[in-house]
């Protein structure tokens, strides 16, 4: 979870939320498919928080896999 807040900049709740879904590490979601993630994480979302947290978008989740994808740029040429 810390490497996802660390490399990514996500907030603690939304790095937590992608170690339930099963993305553990910034190269996980660099290599995740945007649509099936949403609506992995959607369902997820909603079972964990029910209603009241606002669902993510497509937006949002493409932004942290271009951020992740950065990220594993960096550290391939480091």
């Amino acid at each position: 979870q810390a490497r996802l807040v660390v490399d990514v900049g996500l907030e603690p709740a939304e790095a937590a939320l992608l170690l339930y879904a099963g993305i553990a590490s910034s190269t996980g979601l660099a290599q995740a498919q945007p649509q099936q993630l949403l609506v992995h994480m959607g369902r997820l979302q909603r079972s964990l928080t029910g209603m009241a947290a606002p669902l993510l978008d497509l937006a949002t989740l493409n932004s942290w896999i271009r951020r992740a994808q950065q990220a594993r740029s960096r550290r391939a040429t480091n």
